[in-house]
């Protein structure tokens, strides 16, 4: 056979091939145009109940023909925009496997040969496989029932749709792309895209996985096209790593954390994602990896932080920095603990509170010409290293002095050394018991008491960890020089030490009592519980008469508000409340399995004096009392401290006594200079909510009309004087109110009056129900919610602390 008329037969092949093509689809068209008008009937039917029931839509047809796949779309707005989807994901993304279809044909008769493309095509496919659905991300036929042929009562398919939604996105990108949230907005649709198309499809399992997989790919370029934009934008970042990291490989995906936190060290949600990820991924765990995690991102932080000096620039920056490395290290003593390093975590919350809150005076002065930061942080630690393993007292520990009066004192020959206490003996041999059950009570002990490093005059142990040397926390160490990081260092130190305490003014949205990896701890036994207590365990029967009967049964719960989990503000009134009448910070169940005496050393600070102050009162109502007496003989013109001393009188059933603080404190603020009297509505509020509790109204209504009056002096009637004040107090205590709230209304306000505005709102609404009604207090309170809302700040420290005075205002009426 000649070559010529080889050609000649491939020629005629390839034509008889076309036309039975085009008769094909003008087949399919045919077909699809009547299983459309069916469709369309049956819609008809059951539009009452679609309108009624299952609001999901199948917006799926049938699949287009190859040609159409790659068929050119008429010029719009999309086809130059940042992200023409349509054309992307069929070109690009979502036509990797796709096949052509092959038309069906007949042998010809008169031919002398069988064509192998027509033996190939002459056995007729299902339509399921030989259509096309040009949607799906790999290019595969999927099974179509017959109900995936509906299209919705507006006559628009779900392509129609998703196309429609992908112009508009484009068009609104190319016009704002600043628009962060529109990015967003266009990367999620990509999700609801796919989810739609699953359903319309009916994936199998073994294709989902793939599926997703350049999902994420189409996800990823749309997130790198809207950072080339918003180059930085936090709000971008993190889920943009969350996503690369469902298709990159560890080695990739960890040398673009590198490249990211480098880059923009200052954003806190990106290295707590970063300690996330590292933390959790299980394949590659393991302690020693954990440390050199935090040990090197300190080591970048540090470097940022020293950048920002040499750059001069704005000190709002490194107190970024610097609290995201508090964090970090916070993070890293947690983990320490947790992994039974206890005596490490320890030594290094100590060093950290050395070498910052007890710096020599040399320290503190500005850095000297010659050298930079980094070079004068080096001299720190050859100094504090000679403070550490000289084995003196330490922050914490009795008879510490620290590292300022170590250095002060260094030329002296004699240096104190705290005495080596037996642990290992004395205590150990109180216990008792053989075998398993005394291990596990050795061990529990020494977990309690053996929490702080030993020394190296201490007696032999079996445990090489106990004296923890410089070397072995120096990579965590760091300087701080910003006012609020030192400030928040101490606190951080309380929520290293499992006190809810936290800075002034801090909502309960931050990551102080939010973050799940810094607030781990067990609750103890006697909190351990979903239920409320009950007053008593019920009984089957009773005998009364030596008969049987239904013994009568009491309602009501024992500890109300003992609930074990603490979403709430940190306040006065949480601070002192009783054991069964409000929620309260720290009982004394929660000081089970704490280091008192350590925490005691720790809190004994004038920043911190009221924490202190319900600290004592938790463990022992005498310490507290003789505690509040002395801080106030050097501190009497602090209101924190005298409502915190009445609070806790209050809190253990002496309300006369505490009435007593009151009335002093109030009969003699107006004589304090103006900022030492800011807090006198907390103490106004504090008084008349405890005579409201106990059911003195009149004495709780005169208590609030004395804010009105200039006189100093409050009388408030006594125990059986139920007298009210007269009329006209009340109208002058109303106008008084009035005036007050409307001029906190507007934003032109001190520091001071802010700092004690929510106070004045809680009074007004409690003056309003007391005198008028439930209903007056609720408007009171709803307008300032209101308020809060218009100027965006309802999740602010004051909204929270208004937010549990609302409820607390019905409750005190349920038990008045």
């Amino acid at each position: 056979m000649s070559s010529h008329s080889t050609t000649s037969r491939s020629d005629k092949t390839r034509h008889r091939d076309r036309e039975t093509r085009e008769r094909s689809r003008r087949h399919r068209s045919r077909s699809r145009s009547r299983s459309r008008s069916r469709s369309r009937e049956r819609s008809r039917e059951r539009s009452k109940r679609r309108r009624h029931g299952d609001k999901e839509h199948r917006h799926s047809r049938r699949g287009k023909d190859t040609e159409r796949v790659g068929e050119k779309e008429p010029s719009s707005a999309s086809d130059t925009a940042p992200f023409p989807f349509v054309l992307t994901c069929i070109q690009i993304g979502y036509s990797l496997n796709i096949k052509p279809s092959n038309p069906t044909s007949t042998a010809t008769p008169s031919l002398d040969f069988i064509s192998i493309e027509d033996a190939a095509t002459s056995v007729q496919l299902p339509d399921d496989e030989r259509e096309l659905d040009y949607r799906s991300i790999e290019g595969m036929a999927k099974p179509r029932a017959e109900e995936e042929l509906k299209e919705d009562e507006e006559g628009e398919s779900f392509d129609e749709y998703v196309k429609r939604r992908m112009i508009e996105f484009d068009r609104k990108l190319e016009e704002n792309p600043q628009d962060v949230l529109l990015w967003l907005g266009f990367i999620a649709f990509q999700d609801e895209a796919a989810a739609g198309l699953q359903t319309a499809t009916k994936r199998t399992q073994q294709t989902a996985a793939p599926s997703r997989s350049s999902l994420n790919e189409v996800k990823i370029s749309i997130f790198e096209k809207a950072l080339d934009r918003n180059p930085g934008d936090e709000r971008l970042l993190v889920p943009y790593l969350r996503c690369c990291a469902e298709v990159w490989d560890s080695v990739k995906l960890l040398t673009k954390w590198d490249q990211v936190l480098k880059q923009h060290p200052w954003l806190f949600s990106l290295w707590t994602e970063y300690l996330n990820f590292r933390q959790t991924n299980f394949a590659s765990f393991t302690y020693t990896q954990c440390m050199l995690l935090y040990e090197e991102c300190l080591a970048v932080l540090r470097k940022a932080a020293w950048k920002c000096s040499r750059d001069r620039k704005g000190g709002e920056e490194r107190e970024t920095i610097e609290g995201i490395m508090l964090y970090v290290f916070l993070r890293a003593c947690h983990f320490m603990k947790q992994a039974g390093y206890t005596e490490k975590a320890y030594a290094t919350f100590q060093a950290m509170i050395e070498l910052n809150l007890f710096q020599p005076d040399e320290f503190k002065c500005s850095l000297r010409p010659d050298e930079g930061e980094e070079r004068r942080f080096e001299r720190m630690l050859q100094s504090f290293e000679q403070f550490w393993e000289s084995e003196v007292g330490r922050i914490g520990e009795e008879n510490a002095k620290g590292w300022k009066t170590y250095t002060e004192a260094a030329d002296e020959a004699d240096v104190t050394l705290p005495d080596a206490e037996d642990e290992n003996e004395v205590d150990m041999l109180d216990i008792e018991g053989a075998g398993y059950k005394k291990w596990v009570d050795i061990e529990t002990t020494k977990d309690f008491q053996q929490r702080l490093p030993a020394r190296t005059t201490s007696q032999p142990d079996e445990d090489p960890y106990r004296i923890v040397l410089f070397d072995d926390f120096r990579p965590l160490l760091f300087s701080l020089t910003t006012p609020e990081a030192l400030t928040h260092l101490t606190y951080t130190l309380l929520t290293f030490l499992d006190l809810p305490f936290v800075p002034p003014h801090t909502p309960t949205t931050t990551a102080f009592t939010t973050d799940t990896f810094t607030h781990n701890e067990l609750a103890a036994d006697e909190r351990a519980r979903l239920w409320p207590l009950r007053n008593e365990t019920p009984k089957l029967f009773a005998l009364i008469a030596g008969v049987s009967m239904e013994p009568e049964r009491k309602e009501g719960v024992a500890h109300p508000f003992g609930f074990p989990l603490r979403s709430y503000p940190v306040t006065v009134d949480t601070m002192f409340a009783s054991e069964v009448g409000w929620f309260k910070v720290v009982g004394k169940e929660d000081l089970i399995g704490m280091n008192i005496q350590f925490i005691r050393q720790v809190v004994r600070d004038d920043f911190l004096s009221l924490y202190h102050l319900a600290f004592e009162a938790s463990t022992n109502y005498k310490s507290g009392q003789k505690l509040a007496k002395q801080m106030l003989k050097t501190d009497r013109m602090n209101l924190m401290l005298w409502n915190g001393y009445a609070q806790m009188e209050k809190a253990n059933g002496k309300y006369s006594e505490a009435r007593k603080v009151y009335i002093t404190a109030l009969s003699t603020y107006r004589s304090f200079p103006e900022h030492q009297r800011a807090d006198a509505p907390l103490l106004y509020r504090m008084f008349a909510e405890m005579e409201f509790e106990l059911g003195r109204k009149g004495a709780a209504l005169t208590i609030l009309a004395a804010m009105a009056e200039e006189a100093g002096k409050v009388d408030v009637p006594d125990e059986n004087d139920l007298q009210v004040p007269p009329p006209t107090k009340l109208l002058k205590a109303r106008k008084f109110f009035a005036q007050k709230t409307s001029n906190l209304s507007t934003l032109a306000i001190s520091e001071t009056q802010y700092r004690s505005a929510h106070h004045i709102y809680a009074c007004h609404a409690l003056f309003e129900y007391l005198s008028q009604g439930l209903d007056e207090a609720c408007r009171v309170f709803d307008r300032v919610f209101d308020e809060y809302v218009t100027r965006g700040v309802e999740r602010s420290i004051d909204a929270e602390i208004l937010f549990m005075a609302y409820p607390s205002t019905y409750y005190d009426l349920i038990l008045a």
